[in-house]
């Protein structure tokens, strides 16, 4: 029995992994509520309610319903919420997607931002460029380089250093605005630009003669980019569940995949190909229908976990080649090896032939693994 306990906590984890992507700081807090009140080098979780009180010496990734960032960050942002609340300092990028987005802080490189309403708020300071979309955007604060924004309604009050490029069907520009480049704005209506803005580069104004669908087609990308960054998000999450809740066996089963990957990848075709043969011909007699139906489970969950441990062998595979040496199995491995699958899917013929290879070896792997236990 103790032998089987490292398939039985994987079983378990599958089971529990919706639940513990809502609230999961590796930790897996049961009610949902994520606070990083000690400094820490990377966060990546999910949950809730989340709240960083104290600073970060790396990035942090984050999804939730509430976002708070109170710390500073020392390198970059990424979060996907229904209301995200920026106070503390990010030292390089920020990619914030909700329905509120509130940034009261200083951003040291770009801003990249998709709601419903943004607000850029009088304290804030956006070292490098905006790019924004939403239905309100309202910009208090200070942009050093350009902006580019698609909105309902969009208006803008305070210093942006570089060009104003932006698609509203309202365009604001008040009395504090002063724009050190040019404005170009594309809308049914004139922009209401007060007295005392100052515009440095003159106005470009392109008034739609017909129905033009750049705002949505902006908004859409938007959306479906962000969309991309939760799923991304999410899976860098469960291959670090795996890594952390499974230290030993997940080593294992990358280790012998890396040490024998052509015996690996030959043990896991057949498991692949003679296992859904077995099972039917288990159902065709009654007393085997019981044994083909968990043999069908146990299949399934092979496959599911195989997957993941590819997507981890991949990025193990990349970072060698990056690094040129011996590599850790860590949040770089899971990160870089979503990243390379994904890119690797955009590959015809040769990208998806390296990840089902992967998926194979570590099939092969977990195979191998199950064997030696069941015999021991």
């Amino acid at each position: 029995m103790k032998r089987l306990m490292p398939f039985l906590a994987l079983i378990g984890l599958l089971v529990l992994l919706p639940f513990a992507a809502r609230a999961a700081e590796f930790n897996v807090p049961a009610n949902g509520t994520v606070t990083i009140s000690q400094p820490a080098k990377n966060v990546y979780t999910a949950g809730n309610s989340i709240t960083t009180e104290a600073r970060i010496s790396g990035d942090m990734i984050a999804a939730g319903n509430s976002i708070n960032v109170n710390g500073d960050i020392e390198h970059s942002m990424i979060a996907v919420g229904q209301s995200i609340t920026l106070r503390g300092k990010v030292g390089q990028n920020a990619r914030l997607g909700g329905n509120t987005i509130t940034v009261s802080s200083e951003i040291g490189e770009d801003l990249q931002a998709a709601g419903n309403s943004i607000v850029i708020s009088k304290t804030a300071l956006v070292g490098g460029d905006a790019m924004l979309a939403g239905s309100i955007i309202t910009i208090d604060g200070t942009i050093n380089g350009w902006l580019k924004g698609a909105s309902e309604t969009i208006t803008i009050n305070s210093e942006i250093k570089g060009d104003v490029k932006v698609d509203a069907n309202n365009v604001v520009i008040g009395d504090k605005a002063i724009i050190g480049g040019k404005l170009t704005y594309k809308s049914n209506n004139q922009a209401q630009i007060a007295g005392g803005a100052k515009i440095a580069g003159g106005v470009d104004f392109q008034k739609r003669t017909s129905y033009d669908n750049t705002f949505v087609r902006i908004l859409m990308t938007e959306i479906l980019t962000l969309a991309l960054l939760v799923k991304l998000i999410g899976s860098v999450i469960l291959l670090l569940l795996l890594i952390y809740l499974l230290p030993k066996f997940s080593q294992g089963v990358l280790g012998t995949a890396v040490t024998q990957p052509w015996m690996k990848l030959g043990i896991g075709l057949i498991v692949l190909i003679v296992t859904p043969i077995t099972a039917l011909l288990l159902l065709i007699s009654t007393i085997g229908a019981s044994i083909a139906f968990l043999l069908i489970m146990l299949y399934v969950l092979m496959l599911v976990l195989a997957t993941h441990y590819g997507t981890l062998l991949i990025g193990q595979y990349t970072l060698k080649l990056l690094k040129k040496g011996d590599v850790n199995l860590d949040w770089q491995t899971a990160v870089v090896g979503v990243v390379a699958v994904t890119i690797l899917a955009l590959i015809p013929f040769i990208g998806p032939l390296a990840v089902f290879a992967a998926l194979i070896m570590c099939l092969g792997s977990l195979s191998s693994m199950l064997s030696s236990h069941a015999r021991h």
